[in-house]
């Protein structure tokens, strides 16, 4: 193997590796948030009250960006917006969907946490994906 395409695999594997790491952070505070955070914040009504009604749903597009940016690093140009997009157009639609579940309530809210994490989503991803850690050698 060249070393130039050496390089660039350590290169991938480690963008791949941070996203990775994020996915991994993402996903253990989200237990948190489940298991302790979101039940204080509900209990003791901390304002504003609509966090910890919307902190699922900003928490679900960030997992579903991280995940399909990990599934599909450096096989999409523009990986980042598109994989940000998705995983917000993925929240949107479910919020959408609730209007015709039983049991379940549409919220405005939820639609506006989900597309400010497609933003922070889509910026994480950006400084990762631009990232100086070994970058190949041409």
């Amino acid at each position: 193997m060249h070393l130039t395409n050496q390089l660039y695999i350590n290169y991938k594997m480690n963008r791949r590796s941070l996203k990775i790491i994020g996915l991994v952070l993402i996903l253990a505070f989200t237990a948190y948030e489940e298991l302790s955070l979101r039940p204080y914040l509900l209990k003791h009504k901390v304002q504003p009250e609509f966090i910890g009604g919307s902190l699922p749903n900003f928490l679900a597009v960030l997992i579903v960006a991280f995940l399909f940016s990990v599934l599909k690093d450096g096989t999409v140009k523009g990986s980042a917006l598109r994989v940000s997009i998705q995983g917000t157009a993925a929240m949107v639609l479910y919020e959408v969907a609730q209007l015709w579940m039983p049991q379940r309530t549409f919220d405005w809210l939820d639609i506006a946490a989900s597309l400010l994490a497609g933003l922070v989503s889509f910026f994480l991803l950006s400084i990762i994906d631009h990232s100086d850690v070994k970058k190949p050698v041409k």
